[in-house]
């Protein structure tokens, strides 16, 4: 009796120390040799979603530089700025100048058409990196002439960058270059009734004159090519 109870206790602890074992299934290497390709790191994620986002505002900035642009264009051209219209009617000479300007000795020239007072003509061609237009002789005098009677062929009185108003009788260019070439009309300039801005294609000859700043006049901007 003594052996039967030891025995069925022998087997009773067999049976508890086999149930405390936990078997550990093998795993099979070839696993990771497929499935590695298709592993995601968490930091890959990351990077991702911030490439993504990235994008995101680029592509949002780009639309809206595109926008500032298209509201530059329609407030240039309440500003007497030069519509698409205008620009592709005087590319023919615009060699590296911007479209719509027309190049002589370095230096880009447009035709502005609206008429404005001699100092909002300045400033106008201040909105695009110019001065009025300055004229250092004949060749750059007649260029300048050419390109206004590509858009007004009957060649209307004109503001250019000369000026008086500082001293009488001192005129200076808008673009600080040395005033040494002049084609004024005869008798001018006359400073008659406090006229300290220069006009050009006057009289038949198309000559100079000075004339009062608050006239309204187109204008011909430049700048350097």
């Amino acid at each position: 009796m003594k052996v039967l109870t030891g025995l069925f206790v022998c087997a009773l602890l067999t049976l508890n120390q086999a149930a405390d074992v936990i078997e550990v299934p093998e795993i099979d290497e070839t696993f990771y040799k497929v499935e590695a390709g298709n592993w995601t790191d968490p930091e890959d994620v990351g990077f991702k979603l911030a490439a993504e986002e990235t994008a995101a505002d680029e592509h949002s900035q780009i639309h809206r530089l595109h926008l500032e642009g298209s509201r530059y264009h329609n407030q240039g051209a309440k500003r007497g700025l030069p519509t698409r219209t205008q620009r592709s009617a005087t590319h023919l000479l615009k060699g590296s100048c911007p479209v719509g300007w027309w190049k002589f000795n370095n230096r880009c020239f447009i035709f502005i058409p609206n008429r404005m007072t001699w100092a909002r003509a300045q400033r106008n061609c201040g909105f695009m990196q110019a001065t009025l237009a300055s004229v250092h002789d004949d060749q750059e005098y007649y260029h300048i002439q050419r390109v206004i009677a590509a858009s007004a062929p009957d060649s209307p009185l004109t503001w250019i960058g000369g000026s008086d108003a500082q001293e009488e009788r001192i005129w200076l260019w808008s673009d600080g270059r040395p005033f040494h070439y002049s084609n004024w009309c005869p008798g001018e300039p006359n400073n008659l009734k406090s006229q300290h801005c220069m006009q050009m294609n006057a009289e038949a000859s198309k000559c100079w004159d000075d004339m009062q700043c608050k006239k309204l006049l187109p204008s011909v901007c430049a700048k350097n090519a």
